[in-house]
């Protein structure tokens, strides 16, 4: 999910801020580049949740806070608006990976980490190649704010399936 998401993220971010939100080109490089910013800022902080929290929960919050996001695009216009949406993509990514990876550090243990890993970033690769396809052809048939409400609902869709691992209690210290 997270790749999906930030597959439409990457991809028509610039169509609509262009479009409809009024942006510049750079005004739209400078909202992407807020995101990834602060997508790793917050992992590093985030880390230690994935250590002291539920990973599952984790998740999904990061989820919750992504599939927000990415309603709200549709009705945004100006570059304060979209930088807002630029921070929730990102402490939704900050808070959301870090648990992912340590899940698949985990699954690590079993299968291999080298196939763990391998694994993870084809699934990461696929959603990122899956997303603009599906998107764009979307897009043809309702047009571009629909793209965003299409990612929302395919995220939120997916989030009761971490919600259902988790646990709701700080995992005890050993």
């Amino acid at each position: 999910m997270n790749a999906f998401a930030n597959g439409t993220f990457m991809v028509f971010l610039p169509v609509i801020a262009a479009h409809v939100g009024n942006l510049s080109a750079g005004e739209t490089g400078l909202v992407i580049s807020v995101s990834v910013l602060s997508t790793a800022l917050l992992q590093r902080v985030c880390t230690r949740l994935a250590d002291r929290f539920d990973k599952y929960l984790l998740i999904a919050t990061g989820c919750l806070t992504v599939a927000v996001a990415l309603a709200l695009v549709p009705g945004f216009e100006g570059l304060w608006s979209y930088l807002f949406f630029a921070l929730l993509m990102g402490i939704g990514g900050g808070i959301s990976v870090p648990a992912m990876y340590a899940l698949v550090t985990i699954a690590g243990r079993d299968v291999g980490q080298g196939a763990a890993m391998g694994t993870i970033n084809m699934v990461m690769s696929m959603g990122m190649i899956i997303s603009p396809v599906v998107c764009g052809l979307f897009m043809d048939q309702t047009g571009i704010s629909s793209v965003f409400y299409l990612s929302a609902v395919i995220v939120l869709v997916v989030t009761p399936v971490f919600l259902s691992k988790a646990s709701f209690f700080p995992l005890q210290r050993r």
